[in-house]
Order: structure tokens, then sequence, then C-alpha cells
């Protein structure tokens, strides 16, 4: 549940998203926030290509 400015409360769902699709909302967001630069660098850091592939191969997004 998230909290709305007037107290009342609103259900929210869950939305899980490729780091791909993560490092491009943050390429895309405010470089002045501190929240923005630290997942930027977090997600410029080398992934193992097995952790790529695992990832790929258990995908169910469409190319």
């Amino acid at each position: 549940m998230l909290r709305l400015g007037l107290g009342s409360f609103r259900k929210v769902e869950n939305i899980h998203l490729s780091r791909m699709a993560c490092l491009i909302i943050a390429e895309n967001a405010d470089g002045k926030k501190p929240q923005v630069q630290m997942a930027k660098e977090y997600l410029r850091q080398e992934i193992p290509i097995p952790e790529l592939i695992n990832n790929s191969l258990s995908s169910n997004i469409l190319p």
C-alpha cells in the first residue's frame, strides 16, 4: 500500500524490470540527484557473462 498526501492509501503493483530497462531509466533521469548517480554507477558495473546468458534464457521479454 502506498500512502498518499491526504493520508489515504492506494494499492500499488510491483513491476520487475530488466537490468537494461533500469539502465535506460537511470540514463534519462535527473543526473543531479544522488540516487540517480548511485544507480548509474551500480548499473555500469560489468556483469559476468554466465549471468547475462542465464538471465536472457529465463527472460520472458520479447526481443
